[in-house]
This record gives C-alpha cells, sequence and structure tokens, in this order.
C-alpha cells in the first residue's frame, strides 16, 4: 500500500504539472508480471482520462489507487479459471465474477479508503445494466469505478489471456466505440479516444511512403501526427529511426494492421509487442519526467 501510494501520487503530481502529457507504448521484452503490468496500465489509462476531467487531487489519488488494486480480489479466486483461455462455463463465470466483491472486501479489511473498495467493487458494472456485482446503471455507478471500467476494458481487448483474440490499440477503440457504447459512459469513451489519439501508441501503420512503422506516443494536440518507429533496414534496430509526424507534413498514415500482415523482416524489426504496456511523460520546457 506504502509503495502503490507512492507511486500514484507521483503518477497524479505529474498529470496535474503544466504542459502536455503523453502517453506512449514501451517495446521489446514483455514483463515478467503480467498482473502488474495490467494494473499498471488500466492506471495509466484511467489518470489520463481523468486528466481531462475537472477532478480534485484526492479524486484523482483515489482514483489511481483504486485502479491498482482493481484486481486484488483475484487472489482468492482459483488459478485454474484465471489461466483459462477457453470460454468460462456459467459456474466458472459465477466464481470468477467474485473477484469484485472479494477485492472490495480486502480492501476493507486492510484500511484503504471506503470509496477505493466501493470502485473496486463497481469496476465490472456497465451503464447499461449487464455488468455485475450489483447490475447498477449510469449514474448509479460511482463516477470514479467508471473511469477504471473503461480503461480495463480497453487493456482487456488489448492484452488477453489468449493473445490470439488481442486486437490492435486502434481496433480496441473502434470496437469499444462501434460495439461498446451502451455498456460505458460515452462522454468518457471519447475521453479515452482523445487521450490516446486515432492511433494510439502500440499501433503498427503503413505510412503514404510505403514504410511500415509502429507508433510509440501520441501527440496530444496533434492526435493524426504522432511519433512512429520506422521499418529502415539500413538503420540499426538498437536505435532506431524515429519520425515526429508533426515535422513531416507530406508523410501521412494510410492505414493501421495487424502483426500477420507485416513482412517477416518488417515484423522483426518492429518487435510488436504481444502485450502493450503503457507509460506517461510529461515534457516542461526543461526537462521531461518519465513514469514507468
Amino acid at each position: 500500500i506504502q509503495q502503490t501510494t507512492q507511486l500514484v501520487n507521483d503518477m497524479v503530481d505529474t498529470a496535474l504539472m503544466e504542459g502536455d502529457v503523453a502517453i506512449h507504448a514501451l517495446n521489446g521484452n514483455a514483463s515478467t508480471d503480467k498482473n502488474y503490468q495490467q494494473a499498471l496500465n488500466v492506471t495509466v489509462l484511467s489518470l489520463m482520462m481523468a486528466k481531462s476531467i475537472e477532478m480534485s487531487k484526492e479524486d484523482l489519488r483515489l482514483l489511481g489507487i483504486a485502479a491498482m488494486f482493481h484486481d486484488i480480489g483475484n487472489t482468492e479466486i482459483a488459478s485454474s479459471i484465471l489461466s483459462k483461455k477457453e470460454p468460462l462455463t456459467r459456474s466458472e463465470q459465477a466464481h470468477f465474477e467474485m473477484h469484485s466483491e472479494i477485492g472490495a472486501r480486502i480492501a476493507r479489511e486492510v484500511g484503504l479508503p471506503s470509496r477505493v473498495a466501493k470502485i473496486i467493487l463497481q469496476h465490472h458494472e456497465h451503464s447499461d445494466g449487464s455488468g455485475y456485482p450489483d447490475r447498477l446503471k449510469a449514474d448509479e455507478i460511482d463516477p470514479l469505478a467508471r473511469l477504471v471500467a473503461l480503461a480495463n476494458c480497453y487493456d482487456d481487448l488489448c492484452n488477453p489471456l489468449d493473445v490470439k483474440q488481442s486486437k490492435t490499440p486502434y481496433e480496441a477503440l473502434a470496437f469499444m466505440y462501434a460495439h461498446q457504447r451502451s455498456k460505458y459512459d460515452e462522454t468518457l469513451l471519447k475521453h479515452l479516444i482523445k487521450e490516446l489519439g486515432i492511433y494510439p501508441p502500440g499501433s503498427i501503420v503503413l505510412l503514404s511512403t510505403g514504410v511500415h512503422g509502429i507508433i510509440i506516443s501520441s501527440n496530444p494536440n496533434k492526435p493524426l501526427r504522432p511519433y512512429v518507429m520506422v521499418h529502415d533496414p539500413l538503420v540499426n534496430r538498437q536505435n532506431p529511426r524515429i519520425i515526429d509526424l508533426r515535422d513531416e507534413p507530406k508523410i501521412n498514415i494510410l492505414s493501421c494492421l495487424r502483426v500477420n500482415q507485416l513482412p517477416p523482416e518488417v515484423a522483426h524489426y518492429l518487435n510488436p509487442r504481444t502485450k502493450i504496456s503503457y507509460f506517461i511523460e510529461v515534457n516542461t520546457l526543461n526537462d521531461g519526467l518519465e513514469l514507468v
């Protein structure tokens, strides 16, 4: 709790600083702890959305702590269920859904704020009443729980247990907007799209030059002009060429691609992650601060 509180406080202070906050996708080897990676992703995404909403520093802090601990109830769920890639049976699903209530109970037992426990309890509730455990609707759901629910859904689509079912960041946002708007706060969904950009970090793209690349960072004020790491066989992969599309007005993104649409040598060079992790960076006039 002490470590999480310190980390969240640092992130909240960063999110409140003057200047643009950019979200980045990490590339390279996957995290050795998928549970920590998922919790941190949900925390970063929740705070990014919250930045564009008028919210007190205390609410931001509670949001960050709840996001980090949102799945703590999984510690009492059978590992065979948590690791199962096939669809869960009805009884297995019922057992899995208990993790929200278990998590809220654990949060209360260890002395976390009551609102943190409430957010953990409600992080699988849906605006249309189809969620669990209490089938709450719209305004019945805590506003901070709605943020965590949305961030959690996006991360689950990008980083499912079965990687064969994973969606690219671009596909995940498109799917949520086209098919899941009734489940989530639509205003918050638009904030998520705004913060991640039209081409979210981690997306694989084809540029108008015919070159492939991977989005490594958003440009908060220019969502159509992100930073792109491009495939260039003449440049060492350890020090790749990164272009800022704001400085390249003649280069545009033609389309987003899946990994299996890339030539093998391009896929090897770009090395898109099986799992996507995020961190945030604040650029000020003199220096930058990174939180990983």
